[in-house]
């Protein structure tokens, strides 16, 4: 005799694997954010790429984007530029396709800062500008901090320290205001190096 499984046994049994992908991908970010903390960038790398395999099957894009942009950041920090430039385009693609402002912004300015380390200077101080009027129309202060810090970096690297200066301050001010440890500490390296290269 055949039996009929009721709707919402199968709705239940769908639900409750959803929860188990969620869990675990939430779980599995978080364990790449840990090892992006800590400085272990090639295995942030492999559960970032885990993570985005999980979230084909999904469709939060805004989470995609998220995690596209955190694989973007720990490529540049491994020096692997390439493929943090891909990440981080592909991250933007996304927040610019869903409306994400503040994601969009974040990925900018993360290629302003790729830019300061690749030589490209000026198109780093543009991108890092666009960034900054983004995050203050929406009044993100740590959007401001890593927009001036990104600016300041580029004027560093071109060698024109008073600008550098101003933007490292600025970027500074808004740091201890907000207590934004790792902020604080990237803005003093920047001047104590401007410092050093003045003599």
């Amino acid at each position: 005799m055949f039996y009929r499984v009721p709707a919402i046994i199968f709705f239940l049994f769908a639900t409750g694997l959803i929860a188990q992908d969620q869990n675990e991908l939430s779980l599995m970010i978080q364990e790449a954010d840990d090892f992006t903390e800590q400085g272990e960038m090639q295995k942030a790398i492999e559960k970032y790429h885990q993570a985005l395999s999980l979230l084909k099957n999904q469709n939060d894009q805004k989470v995609i984007a998220d995690t596209t942009n955190k694989l973007g950041i720990a490529y540049r920090e491994l020096g692997k530029f390439d493929e943090a430039s891909k990440a981080l385009n592909g991250a933007l693609k996304i927040h610019d396709e869903i409306g994400d402002k503040s994601g969009s912004a974040s990925d900018i300015n993360a290629l302003a800062y790729l830019d300061s380390l690749t030589g490209k200077y000026d198109e780093g101080i543009l991108l890092a500008k666009k960034a900054l009027i983004i995050h203050q129309s929406l009044q993100n202060k740590k959007g401001i901090m890593n927009s001036f810090n990104s600016v300041a970096r580029c004027y560093w690297r071109k060698s024109e320290y008073e600008k550098a200066a101003e933007y490292a301050n600025r970027s500074l001010t808004i740091a201890t205001e907000i207590n934004d440890k790792l902020g604080i500490a990237q803005n003093l390296n920047v001047l104590g190096a401007i410092n050093w290269e003045q003599g």
